[in-house]
């Protein structure tokens, strides 16, 4: 997958909870499932860091999933202008 090219990254999430106190069975024992749209700057063996946006020389907001925790990436197709 080429650098900057836009795609969908769906991920699990970890998550923690409130610092007071709480009933057990409130817990959430389960991962979220997390959907990242955006253009791709690094997609390898330990992840992939996806960027808000980006000039030639800055970049603005990213995310960076570790492999293990991506469910899927899908590139999306650029429109012709």
């Amino acid at each position: 997958m080429e650098q900057w090219s836009p795609v969908k990254v769906i991920w699990f999430d970890a998550h923690g909870g409130d610092t007071g106190w709480g009933a057990p069975e409130e817990l959430e024992h389960r991962a979220y499932e997390v959907t990242t749209i955006g253009l791709v700057y690094k997609y390898d063996f330990e992840g992939i860091t996806v960027v808000m946006s980006h000039s030639d020389d800055q970049i603005g907001g990213y995310t960076f999933v570790p492999k293990v925790n991506i469910i899927s990436v899908t590139q999306l197709v650029e429109e012709e202008a």
